[in-house]
């Protein structure tokens, strides 16, 4: 019951329309109160009679009256219930000053509480009609009770006047509580709506200083400008201090400016096509190229947004300085390129391969190797080993596993036998597993055939070596007897001449001058010379059978390289053949020498040799001359042992280093 009640007396609200809600309040208010007080007039009126049964009629139909009132405003019928309430009240009041026969009753104070609610329904003009309409139906019914037209009053004071009255106060009360609840809550309402538009203004203050920052602090340059249906840009409305910064404008210049005024020519021809793409994309995403005020062009790329802004097509287009990211992209260009001119370039054949075994890049020389075969499409086992399934021993297999570098020689039956020099190299990720493996191959089979040959040719010349060795031992035994005996014979040959020149001579004077002059000739020149040059050949034969049995044993010889001062080696050459020079009278001239790395018995051996062919082979006619010097190169040092003696014959010299 007590809900049904709450219900019957909570006023109608109407959503999104609060003018409307506040008359139905009023009305409801209104109502109740009305309900209540016909309730209690119509009691009093029983009470305490004297009342015509004409205004009691009137009561209870004004009480259905209201009941249906209620109705219609709750089915939404505000404007028409507020107006039947006027109108019926100033009805409803004349008929009961009519009915009482004098306008000096309560009731009459009833047209101004129509007034009251005229004005709260209606505002001004409602007033001004209730209150119009009341005056002359009052001065209406003053006129026709002048007149004698209405019934005779009954001035008889008693209880129902009492309760008439209780009712205009307490409508009048219930009324002026409205009026007051609802100034209260409308200064309330004020209030808080001033200080929400308060806080809503400090909102909006931050957030245009937020915007303002956001908008002038980028790195980016933004511009806001209208477009128009004839395709055209129309001036910049906002532009940040990027902007300004970046194109040498100051604000003010670029206001007075559009897009197409910081474009470039090329860029301009462009615009019709950019002004469809905000069409049909409304986001587009582009690069275009800025014209600073000194003419000078900058790559752009510019993300844009066209939406209404007052009512016009509006676009904010956000300009990034692409250029030192054109200039990373043509360097990462030139980079691509050179890797892989340089991918191309390497003869051997080089694949990337991934953890599937595909095949995902291969240079030019493997493409070129496997011919006319899609090596994109095919697993690099199938490619390489011709199998179903990766072998364990191939190299990438084990990069794969390991992880680590691999190496291997294989001979692939399945291409024709070839031999191929693998080398794996892993590529790992962050987690440090393995994704990808660079394979190389080189393909040796014809380094293995040369190989081969010469290891043949090595073992060859390893057996012709051991025959030079034996042959050399060979002749530096069987020479050394003759040359012994040689020597030996020509000695004592040398001492007999001695003996018989000593015996020849006293009987020389036996001789004619011509036979004299022909012995001292010969005992004196022919003889000694001759002698003297199977001295100078055996020991030219010696130094040779030496040298031949050095020769093989230099060859099972190791050579331990070392840093060589020059000038001691030639220093101590010299001073094993100082008696020579002293004897001959021969002019050195040493220049100085450089360090070299090299073998110092070899070496050593060498200069020996050299300087003792230059000391034993001048020519007699002349003073003996020996130059020594050496000239450094970039990576070889050259020795000079230069004399004036007897020299190599023209025929010789072409064939002397191949002895």
């Amino acid at each position: 019951m007590k809900a049904q009640i709450n219900r019957w007396l909570t006023p109608p609200v109407f959503e999104n329309d609060e003018e409307k809600t506040w008359r139905a309040n009023l009305l409801n208010t209104t109502t109740i109160v009305l309900t209540i007080a016909i309730i209690v007039v119509f009691i009093g009126n029983l009470i305490g009679g004297g009342i015509p049964p004409t205004v009691l009629v009137i009561n209870v139909t004004v009480f259905f009256g209201i009941l249906i009132l209620r109705r219609l405003l709750f089915n939404g019928k505000v404007a028409l219930t507020s107006l039947t309430i006027i109108v019926f009240g100033i009805i409803l009041f004349t008929a009961s000053v009519v009915s009482l026969g004098t306008t000096r009753t309560p009731t009459t104070a009833g047209f101004m509480l129509i007034i009251i609610i005229s004005g709260f329904l209606f505002g001004k003009k409602g007033l001004v009609f209730t209150a119009i309409s009341s005056s002359l139906t009052v001065l209406g019914l003053i006129l026709a009770e002048n007149a004698g037209m209405l019934p005779h009053p009954d001035y008889t004071v008693n209880i129902t006047q009492w309760i008439t009255y209780t009712v205009f106060f307490g409508l009048s009360g219930a009324l002026t509580y409205y009026s007051y609840q609802s100034t209260y809550r409308s200064l309330k309402r004020a209030f808080k709506e001033s200080a929400d538009r308060k806080r809503a203004e400090e909102v909006l203050r931050e957030s245009e200083e937020k915007f303002r920052i956001l908008f002038h602090s980028g790195n980016d340059a933004v511009f806001v400008y209208h477009i128009y249906e004839d395709n055209l840009f129309g001036k910049f409305i906002e532009v940040n201090d990027v902007a300004c910064k970046r194109l040498g404008y100051n604000r003010e210049e670029l206001l007075n400016m559009s897009p197409l005024d910081i474009s470039t020519p090329e860029a301009i021809e462009r615009s019709k096509s950019m002004l469809k793409k905000f069409s049909s994309e409304g986001k587009p995403l582009f690069e275009w190229i800025h014209k600073t005020k000194e003419g000078r062009e900058i790559p752009v790329e510019i993300s844009s947004h066209l939406f209404d802004f007052k009512g016009k097509p509006t676009v904010i287009s956000i300009a990034r300085d692409t250029t030192e990211r054109k200039k990373a992209e043509e360097v990462l260009a030139g980079a691509a390129n050179e890797w892989e001119e340089t991918f191309d370039a390497v003869d051997d054949m080089i694949a990337i391969i991934d953890d599937e075994r595909n095949i995902i890049r291969a240079n030019k020389a493997m493409k070129e190797a496997f011919g006319k075969r899609n090596i994109g499409e095919m697993k690099c086992y199938e490619l390489f080993h011709g199998t179903d399934e990766p072998i364990p021993l191939c190299p990438s297999t084990k990069s794969f596993e390991t992880g680590e570098f691999e190496h291997l020689e294989l001979e692939e039956p399945h291409l024709d036998n070839r031999v191929f020099d693998v080398f794996t190299y892993p590529i790992k990720v962050e987690e440090g597993s393995t994704k990808k493996v660079v394979h190389v191959a080189r393909d040796i089979t014809e380094r293995k055939k040369a190989e081969d040959k010469l290891k043949r040719y090595a073992d060859d010349l390893e057996r012709t070596n051991e025959d030079v060795k034996n042959f050399s031992y060979i002749v530096s035994h069987d020479l050394k007897a003759p040359l012994i005996n040689i020597k030996g014979y020509n000695e004592r040959i040398h001492l007999a001449f001695e003996e018989i020149t000593q015996l020849l001579t006293p009987l020389l004077n036996q001789l004619d001058k011509s036979e004299r002059e022909k012995f001292s000739n010969l005992v004196d020149k022919d003889v000694p010379k001759y002698m003297e040059f199977i001295n100078l050949s055996t020991n030219r034969i010696r130094a040779f059978s030496n040298a031949i049995l050095e020769l093989s044993r230099l060859g099972r010889k190791e050579l331990a390289f070392s840093t060589i001062d020059m000038n001691k080696v030639v220093s101590s050459s010299l001073h094993n053949l100082a008696h020579k020079i002293e004897e001959k009278g021969i002019t050195i001239d040493v220049m100085e020498l450089y360090e070299i790395v090299a073998d110092w018995n070899s070496i050593q051996t060498i200069i020996d040799n050299l300087v003792s062919n230059a000391v034993n082979y001048l020519d007699p006619e002349r003073v003996g001359k020996i130059e020594i010097k050496a000239v450094e190169g970039k990576d070889e040092t050259t020795f000079y042992i230069k004399d004036n003696g007897m020299g190599i014959a023209e025929k010789d010299r072409e064939r002397i280093f191949n002895i």
